[in-house]
């Protein structure tokens, strides 16, 4: 299998996560704020509804678009075995997709939570957990766009104290 390809199976599993996690998460938000007695709150649900399926759409009828724009383009039609740098590429942006998995719901879920509960409560919000997750998707854009900084990281580690 060449990277594309890989990367293609990982957009298609990612777009099956996105909208399993965020319409979870969005009818966990509608329920509690329909419970509060919140205005709006259907609009805001129907709207990320709507959103994440037309980004898991995207995702999923055109998997080796995302992968084409992720990865350079072969120099050839045939497949020369991938070299180390290539697996590396592939590697550093599916794990970095599998970090933005985690970190984008939980900011959005959290930022939601915090704006409810200082709406109900009042006081001031609680950020510093969001510049967790800020610097968590910042690292996981690094890894997605092209992570040559890694690639440095990794070879140095492996000849670390060899001369």
């Amino acid at each position: 299998m060449s990277p594309h390809q890989t990367i293609a199976v990982a957009v298609r599993l990612f777009a099956i996560w996105l909208f399993l996690y965020f319409t979870r998460d969005t009818l966990s938000y509608y329920f509690d704020a329909e419970a509060r007695g919140h205005p709006g709150a259907l609009v805001f649900a129907l709207s990320v509804l709507v959103l994440t399926g037309a980004v898991s759409t995207v995702l999923w009828f055109f998997p080796l678009t995302v992968a084409r724009k992720l990865l350079a383009a072969p120099a050839s039609d045939t497949a020369p075995p991938a070299t180390p740098d290539e697996w590396l590429a592939a590697g550093c942006v599916l794990l970095g997709l599998w970090l933005l998995s985690l970190a984008v719901p939980i900011l959005v879920r959290d930022s939601l939570i915090q704006y409810l509960y200082r709406e109900t409560y009042g006081g001031e919000p609680a950020t510093p957990f969001l510049l967790r997750y800020v610097a968590e998707i910042g690292i996981a854009l690094w890894l997605v766009c092209g992570a040559k900084g890694v690639r440095a990281i990794f070879r140095w580690a492996r000849t670390a104290g060899v001369k």
